[in-house]
């Protein structure tokens, strides 16, 4: 897993360079502003490079999701929905057991003489 954890992060940051690359490269709806001087950038491209460039930003932006939740599949280690079923089952047990450990110290510390500690005075009470 290791290897395709380092293969999936550097493909996700080549997109994402790329990506915003791209979103800079276009130009807003009313002319303004982009990354080579507003309307030098569609004439270097050519008169319809708005449109390929929207497409190919649009399937760049797929694929960083898609590689976005591939990775934090990849990093957390499920394999498959059983697998993710197990451990919140897993957790689940762990925390009735807590709750049931808890009721008998409490119910232990009931039956005993206990030392109290008073807070304001420090004083022990019995």
């Amino acid at each position: 897993m290791g290897a395709l954890s380092t293969v999936l992060t550097v493909v996700f940051v080549i997109i994402c360079i790329v990506l915003v690359l791209l979103i800079l490269l276009q130009s807003n709806r009313s002319g303004g502003m982009s990354l080579f001087g507003g309307g030098g950038a569609n004439s270097a491209f050519g008169s319809n490079s708005g449109d390929i460039l929207t497409k190919i930003t649009g399937y760049l932006a797929a694929l960083f999701l898609v590689l976005s939740f591939s990775l934090a599949l990849v990093k957390t280690g499920v394999k498959d929905a059983s697998t993710l079923d197990s451990q919140i089952n897993k957790k689940q047990e762990k925390t009735v057991q807590l709750k049931s450990n808890d009721k008998k110290t409490t119910e232990k510390t009931k039956g005993s003489k206990s030392t109290k500690v008073d807070k304001k005075t420090n004083s022990t009470k019995k």
